[in-house]
Formats: structure tokens, sequence, C-alpha cells
């Protein structure tokens, strides 16, 4: 009798101990939310009628993070989700109560949030040099091309064969002065540690002028010898290279052996803003990532005057520079956490925490084919 009490006594022990668990892992989340590329932002964000974009669930969920009593989870399925705009966060999205709001791949997959659009209308414009072309309109610029997942080379020469530093830029092979959008052709120069690019301003003879206030401060320490010539529709001759006429809307590609142009995955970076937040709080990423974006300073008159750890000419003199920003930026934020994703395919800085930034958490990531750094945390002092 006494056996039988005592093992009635442990299973309702061992009951209880259950209910109490069962309890405080439910309590641990306040809301669950589904996305995928295929769903609808009209229907209720369920596993079975998922939104369609990561807007419409940050949208839902400032309707309910003002008091939260457990952490709101926003599951992402597989897909990749092609912004029209950044996705940005501020104080109003933040988790509260000490919960979290979390973005995270569904289970196992691999959800991808793009800034780029998939270019497919190709028809072939040089059949003899195998360059094709896709109309993709006048609104669109960039400085990358992915295909089939590796990054395509802007069209370049080999080197500077010809080309000579001389005055107010360079001098250069009398058939420059007959290529087309020449204020979009760029100079690749090398110095030491420095790698330079600005675009040239116009062309006379043998003689091109470089645009400024690039190429004053370009000079503020070094000089410019050239290195290679890029982003001319002329320079068009090597496989896997590609050039935007950005007058025409036309973009060009020479396909690499063994790729067809009518199933070869072509993605075009648009955005030069992926994710962005201010006085975000308690708000983690996990398994996502972060790809296909570009950055088009250095298309204009500052071009890319480099300086050093992170920073780039705006005035000559040391008395100016502007800090290289991210694809993914914060600032003013706490309590973050970025966890299992990767940042790849991206035209700048990686993630970027700028300042008022603390307690927060950059783990176990993937950072791959960048064009700045990975990660950049912190302000620099002086910025024009």
């Amino acid at each position: 009798m006494k056996k039988n009490a005592l093992s009635l006594i442990k299973s309702s022990t061992l009951i209880l101990v259950f209910i109490f668990f069962a309890v405080h892992v439910y309590a641990g989340v306040q809301a669950t939310y589904y996305v995928s590329p295929s769903g609808r932002d009209a229907d209720p964000g369920s596993l079975s009628q998922p939104f369609a974009t990561i807007t419409k669930a940050r949208d839902i969920v400032r309707a309910i993070n003002g008091n939260m009593t457990g952490d709101i989870v926003i599951n992402l399925m597989d897909g990749t989700y092609e912004l029209a705009s950044t996705f940005t966060l501020s104080a109003t999205d933040k988790g509260t109560n000490g919960h979290n709001i979390i973005y995270q791949a569904y289970r196992c997959e691999t959800p991808v949030i793009s800034g780029g659009i998939k270019i497919t209308n190709w028809t072939i414009h040089d059949a003899v040099k195998n360059i094709y072309k896709a109309t993709v309109g006048t609104s669109i610029d960039t400085r990358q091309l992915y295909v089939n997942g590796l990054r395509a080379t802007r069209a370049r020469s080999d080197d500077a064969a010809g080309w000579a530093e001389s005055g107010n830029g360079y001098n250069c092979p009398t058939a420059v002065a007959s290529w087309g959008n020449i204020s979009n052709v760029e100079v690749v120069s090398r110095k030491l540690w420095k790698c330079h690019r600005g675009p040239i301003a116009s062309v006379s003879g043998t003689h091109a002028v470089m645009a400024q206030p690039y190429w004053n401060n370009l000079h503020a320490q070094f000089d410019a010898p050239p290195y290679w010539i890029e982003n001319a529709y002329e320079l068009l001759d090597t496989e896997g290279e590609w050039y935007l006429d950005r007058t025409a809307g036309v973009l060009y590609y020479r396909p690499r052996a063994g790729e067809s142009m009518t199933t070869t995955e072509v993605i075009l970076p648009k955005l030069e803003m992926l994710v962005s937040g201010s006085g975000v709080s308690n708000v983690q990423f996990k398994g996502i990532t972060f790809s296909h974006v570009t950055w088009l300073y250095p298309n204009f008159g500052m071009g890319f005057a480099c300086a050093q750890s992170e920073a780039m000419w705006t005035v000559p003199g040391w008395t100016g520079w502007k800090q290289l920003p991210g694809n993914v930026a914060f600032d003013h934020c706490s309590n973050m956490r970025f966890e299992n994703n990767t940042f790849e395919h991206l035209g700048v800085t990686g993630l970027q925490l700028y300042t008022g930034c603390s307690n927060n958490i950059i783990y176990d990531n993937i950072f791959r084919d960048i064009s700045g750094s990975a990660i950049s945390i912190g302000n620099m002092a002086v910025s024009y």
C-alpha cells in the first residue's frame, strides 16, 4: 500500500513538472507569424496562410509589441524576398519588457533577403562576340552583377597600357576619345596599399580629364599611377564580363563557357541599403541570408579616393573624409543579436553598427563576397 502511494506521488509530481515546463515554454512566445515569397499579405500570417513580405510582418508586430508578455517570432520560409525598398526598423519595432522580436529562418530553410532583381529578357546583341543584352530601364544603376551565384566582372582592360598620369588626368590612347558614355568610365589606380577609382570627366584628343573633387582629394597623399580601365562597352571582350549602359537602360553580358542565357540566373543589385534601423532594441536576426546590394557613391564626382581604415577622402589636406557605410546598418541600437546569418554579394561593408550601439551580439555568421569590410563598429570623429 505504501509502495502504491509512493508511486502515485512520483507520477503526480512528474505530471506537474511536465505541465509546468509546457506552460513555461508556451509563455515564452507571445505570437508567431510566418512569411513566404509565395504567400499573400492579405492572409493572416499563419503557417498555412503566410504573409508575402517581411514588411507586412513588421507592421503587424508594431500593433502588439507595446507591452509584450513573451517573444514575438517571425518565421521566414524558404525563398528569395526581393525588396522594393530598404527594410527599415525604428524604436517602434523594439522588443519590450525584456522580450525579443525574432526574425528567423523557419526550421532549416534558407530565406534570402535580396536587394536585387532577376534579369531574364536576354537577346543576342553581337553574335560574333557572343554578347547578349537585356533592357533594364534608365532608373536602375549598379556596380555589381551576379551570375549563377558568382560575381561577374565589370568590363575592364587587363592593364593600363598607353595610359600615364599627367596634369589634371591621364594621357591615354587615341581610341578612348570615341568611347561612348565617357563620364561613366573609371580609371583604377594603385599605390602601396591603396586602390583608388574615379570617373573620367571628359576626353580631348589623347588626354582624359578626371572628375573633381576626386582628382584633388586623391592627390592629398599620393600620385595615382593607372592600373586598369573599367566600365566601357568597348572593353567588353572577355567571358564573364558585363556592362550597363545607364543612358540607354541596357545591360550587356558575355556568357562564360557553358552558360545559357535562357537558364542562367542573373541578379542585378538595385538597392544600396538592404536593412537599416535606429533606436532599435531586443530584435534578433537568425539564419537569414542578406544579399545583392550595391553602393553607387563612387560613380560620381567624389569617386573613391581611398584613405584607410574604412575612410575615403572628401576634402584634401587631411581635414575631411567619409566613412564607408554598411548595406545592413544600425545606430543607437542595443540588445540585438545577429546569429547564424550569411552576408554575401554586397557592395560595401556587410554589417555596420554606428554610434550609440551597445550590448549587441554578432555570433556564428558567414561574411563572403563583400566589396568592403565584413563588420564595422563605431563612427569616425570627423566626416564631411
